[in-house]
């Protein structure tokens, strides 16, 4: 039997508070282009009373390769991150102090928080906006070992969409795509102190325009890319909300 070398996958998906820090820890990197190296410990059965019957699922050197960030009318903010863990191994006990819990208020689409691009608004009706980070990680192994060795960070992606309604029959929108106008968005997950999303040097990348005597408003599932120019940009996506 061919062994070949273990690539651990740790999937994490959450609400946010407004006190939350991962997604600052998994979307922003130092002024060199570097994630931080995180450790998790997940455990199961904790509450089962013999301590052989528990599991705990020890996770050393994890860095996020994609943050999703998604919601939209009347749900909750959605954070799901996928990170390339180095080496997984299992114990009946927990190891590492546990993080301070978290105390702020859930953070909803409808409650508190703002959508801005250019400091006003996208449009008059906004339904849901989705975001994804691709930090484009490379993983490499030594010749001589099955464990993960090296994450290389890569040059980071960052796209979103957004529902937005087709003002003034559309043109706006419009004339913006066709002219390639550049735009700065802040999405604010909540009130002051929650994670704010900074997405400079916008452009979008395609609309549709679905005329018809159906009556229904016109709305645009529009996608559209930031490019972050300098590391003070890279590094500052995501802050608090002042």
């Amino acid at each position: 039997m061919l062994e070949q070398a273990t690539d651990p996958v740790f999937h994490l998906e959450y609400i946010p508070q407004c006190d939350d820090t991962l997604i600052d820890d998994a979307v922003d990197r130092d002024a060199y282009g570097k994630l931080q190296s995180l450790y998790f410990c997940v455990g199961t059965n904790w509450n089962v009373a013999a301590a052989a019957d528990r599991t705990f699922f020890k996770m050393v050197g994890c860095k996020a390769k994609t943050v999703k960030v998604t919601a939209s009318f009347n749900t909750e903010y959605t954070i799901a991150i996928d990170f390339s863990v180095k080496s997984a191994v299992t114990a009946t006990t927990p190891e590492g102090a546990a993080p301070t819990a978290l105390t702020g208020n859930y953070l909803a689409f409808n409650v508190a928080g703002a959508i801005a691009k250019d400091g006003g608004d996208f449009a008059y009706i906004v339904d849901s906006i989705d975001l994804t980070f691709e930090h484009n990680l490379t993983d490499k192994w030594d010749h001589d070992s099955l464990v993960k060795q090296y994450c290389i960070e890569g040059a980071r992606d960052i796209d979103g969409t957004i529902d937005i309604s087709l003002d003034e029959g559309g043109g706006v929108h419009w004339g913006q795509i066709m002219a390639q106008t550049e735009f700065d968005v802040i999405v604010d997950l909540g009130g002051t102190t929650c994670p704010r999303i900074t997405l400079p040097n916008c452009k979008w990348k395609s609309g549709e325009f679905d005329i018809n005597i159906s009556g229904d408003p016109m709305m645009d599932s529009a996608p559209f890319t930031s490019h972050p120019s300098n590391s003070s940009e890279c590094s500052n996506v995501v802050s608090a909300t002042p």
